[in-house]
């Protein structure tokens, strides 16, 4: 199952993670997004949706098809935005085995050097049958492997994975922003 979460580092251009950035300054931010409308302890955090962008919705999903060498049909685009206190709780982005979810992080401030005092971490729940010898172990079933933030670091993943986003720590005043596509594969 861990073979499956692919990273793929400085995965756009400057002038695309320009263009990210000038598409989430736009004033179409709304507020109460769950990551889980069945969780008593979901809490509501910020989305922009990014479906009709031709940008997001044919060049990036274009290069992402190529980076993945997989064809998608995208199901929905959006970016969310937390601030300190707006974790969300452990969900599934689809239940179908067919469904990937890919994310990236444009925040300039998470670098290598930087993130450890940030947070802002994604985190899988994988049954610890799967898991490396190297994860966290937090329980006799399951084992959490966190992938950091990082700024320009797409993230592949089967969209069935529980997971969730952390916020940045309370040290961190800015809007933690990723980019998420919802796909669902396409036949061969």
């Amino acid at each position: 199952m861990v073979d499956n979460i692919k990273i793929y580092d400085d995965f756009l251009t400057q002038e695309e993670l320009q263009a990210c950035a000038d598409a989430v300054k736009r004033p179409a931010w709304l507020f109460g997004q769950l990551s889980s409308r069945n969780s008593l302890t979901s809490t509501p955090f910020w989305i922009m949706m990014l479906n009709d962008d031709t940008f997001f919705n044919t060049h990036l999903k274009s290069k992402i098809e190529s980076a993945t060498n997989r064809k998608f049909t995208v199901q929905r685009i959006y970016a969310n935005g937390q601030t300190f206190g707006q974790d969300s709780t452990y969900h599934q982005d689809a239940a179908s085995d067919n469904s990937y979810t890919f994310c990236i992080y444009i925040n300039k401030q998470i670098t290598l050097e930087t993130v450890d005092n940030i947070g802002g971490e994604l985190t899988f729940k994988m049954p610890k049958s799967t898991t490396p010898e190297n994860s966290t172990d937090y329980g006799d079933t399951f084992s959490h492997i966190a992938v950091a933030p990082l700024y320009n670091r797409g993230i592949l993943f089967p969209s069935n994975y529980f997971h969730k986003s952390f916020a940045f720590n309370r040290y961190n005043h800015g809007l933690r922003i990723s980019i998420a596509w919802k796909f669902q594969l396409q036949p061969d």
